[in-house]
């Protein structure tokens, strides 16, 4: 029986590169993040072999897209708008719910009970609803985490979404 590399080298693009669309269309919405992210450069290492592997195998078909105007042309595009892409600075600022942790992480409750225009005593409630005790209203939320075994994000969320 002849070996024929068309059995396995296609399919392995074609699976690779559903799961790199699909999973990079998740990544861009989102959708996923840690697993999909971790996911698509993995599958995205396969994709990269395999596509190697594709070109070897069909390398006089694969020259003649250079020798071809509208080849050339589509590889070129999409070749330099990938560059583009990579060689563009990001700003990379930390998300709104990651900076609010973080600004009420270090104030004491009786500074967050200002900025909420709440008094102490209401949040010093919902706190004791969500099972977080106190020791002093001058800590800071963090420090009130610490002593109850919990992130700061818990408290925040009691404070914030109270129970009743």
């Amino acid at each position: 029986m002849k070996y024929n590399h068309r059995n396995f080298s296609t399919p392995l693009i074609i699976a690779s590169g559903l799961i790199i669309a699909i999973s990079g269309v998740m990544m861009f919405f989102h959708i996923g993040k840690d697993v999909v992210k971790l996911m698509h450069e993995w599958i995205g290492i396969i994709m990269a072999a395999a596509t190697l592997l594709h070109i070897q195998f069909h390398w006089r078909s694969f020259k003649q897209y250079f020798s071809k105007k509208t080849g050339l042309a589509v590889i070129s595009f999409i070749l330099l708008g990938a560059s583009a892409l990579a060689l563009t600075p990001i700003e990379h600022k930390p998300h709104p719910d990651k900076q609010l942790i973080e600004l009420y992480s270090e104030k004491s409750l009786e500074q967050i009970a200002s900025f909420e225009e709440r008094n102490i005593e209401q949040l010093l409630i919902d706190l004791e609803i969500a099972n977080f005790s106190v020791s002093s209203e001058q800590l800071s939320l963090k420090d009130i985490a610490q002593e109850n075994h919990a992130r700061p994000f818990e408290l925040i969320n009691a404070i914030i979404n109270p129970e009743y």
